[in-house]
């Protein structure tokens, strides 16, 4: 089948749209994938990579008007690439995308990343007592577009149960690493280019929302115990000027200089050897929106394929795992005594950080790890195959029954088919 994926949000090389989803349908060798996304780099160029066409748009920021900008120019690519199935990541294309259904008889799949509805309704431009109606209008609206996919693929289970009421055709897709890539071994290479003490790891983009300042604060009481901690961002510090000033006044004012490190962001394939390097991974994700409380993060499953300790916040999704694999300890997030004395409790315990971190590797080998997805995602684009025939053998009928019945009608005098021919 010939996939076109669109995004109106992520890069065309995103972990899940680019280096898992459509790699592992391209090399099944039964798919021909097109990636159209907005990018700084490639803007208004077509380029190819693991034998992906790659088309960019330009990359605005996010204001309504340069929003809607992005939308219309994605669905006029899409629709000059005349694909069988349009891949979506996100609503406002997926609603977009319904048109393309209707004008090329298409196939359309909605990837859902995340809560949309809660999302939008968490906009500072809604005030606090319209956010919850913004929120249910936006729910029905979704719910009710979400029967004209043919499939639905979500990142967790809550994700899933929303939708499956709807559409049947609804799947789980981890965003979990490949086994092949992700090796449970130490390389000290970027412990000792930021220092040969004890590493605390965060992988991505982190804010206040996702705990920044909260472990600022743990920070020194651990470094009590251990003087040469090293907190490791794997990625940036994602904030306003007024954050990142408090930030550097804070390290500076702690003596924290040393301690606190920031990679900026790295090769999707240099990921895994960083993370090799940490004693103890942590996700401080706060209880201040919907997705932040449902949210099952790449860095999970990222951290325990590299066997490693998992320090996370006692939200849901993030339980059921931690708690069914036995691969870390679960905090209260806002605490930041709590994140102190778990951290300085697992480095005072290597044998049971190490027993953490063998648990979480378990787990990632038996259930967690794209290989395992990529049956998933093959599978259900089989059946939308398999449909996707089906419908184009019932249309021939059609062709020729109408044909014959016509043939019938004018008499002996016209021939339509002849045997032989």
């Amino acid at each position: 089948m010939k996939i076109c994926m669109l995004t109106s949000a992520h890069s065309p090389f995103d972990a899940r749209v680019f280096h898992k989803e459509a790699k592992s349908l391209a090399k099944s060798g039964h798919h021909q994938v097109t990636i159209v996304a907005p990018s700084v780099g490639l803007a208004f160029k077509n380029a190819k990579a693991d034998d992906i066409e790659i088309i960019s748009l330009p990359k605005y920021r996010y204001k309504f008007l340069m929003r809607a900008i992005t939308i219309l120019q994605l669905l006029n690519r899409a629709l000059a690439v005349k694909a069988t199935v349009y891949h979506c990541h996100e609503f406002d294309i997926f609603l977009g995308s319904i048109i393309l259904k209707l004008l090329l008889n298409a196939k359309i799949v909605y990837d859902v990343h995340e809560h949309f509805p809660a999302k939008v309704s968490e906009y500072p431009i809604f005030p606090s007592f319209s956010a919850s109606i913004v929120r249910l209008l936006l729910e029905k609206i979704e719910t009710l577009f979400c029967r004209f996919a043919d499939q639905i693929f979500t990142v967790n289970s809550t994700l899933r149960r929303r939708f499956l009421g709807a559409n049947k055709s609804t799947t789980v897709l981890y965003n979990c690493p490949f086994l092949k890539l992700y090796v449970p071994q130490k390389n000290q290479t970027m412990s000792r280019k930021y220092g040969n003490g004890k590493v605390v790891i965060y992988e991505g983009a982190v804010n206040r929302k996702r705990g920044i300042d909260k472990f600022l604060f743990a920070l020194p009481e651990v470094k009590r115990k251990f003087s040469d901690i090293i907190f490791l961002v794997i990625g940036d510090i994602f904030c306003d000027a007024e954050v990142n000033t408090w930030i550097n006044n804070y390290v500076a004012s702690e003596k924290l200089d040393n301690n606190f490190k920031i990679t900026g962001w790295i090769p999707y394939t240099e990921l895994p050897e960083a993370l090799a390097n940490a004693n103890v991974g942590v996700i401080l994700f706060q209880p201040v929106s919907y997705n932040n409380f449902i949210g099952l993060p790449n860095k999970l499953f990222e951290y325990m394929a590299c066997g490693i300790p998992v320090i996370a916040c006692d939200f849901p999704e993030i339980r059921a795992v931690v708690e069914k694999s036995q691969c870390g300890i679960l905090i209260d997030p806002t605490k930041p005594e709590a994140i102190a004395d778990t951290i300085v409790y697992l480095l005072e315990h290597p044998q049971v950080a190490k027993a953490m971190g063998e648990n979480g590797r378990k787990a990632v080998e038996k259930k967690y790890n794209w290989e395992k997805m990529e049956i998933r995602l093959l599978k259900d684009y089989e059946k939308l195959n398999t449909r996707t025939q089906f419908h184009e053998c019932n249309e021939a009928n059609n062709i020729f029954s109408n044909a014959e019945k016509k043939s019938k009608e004018v008499g002996d005098t016209t021939v339509i088919f002849s045997k032989g021919e």
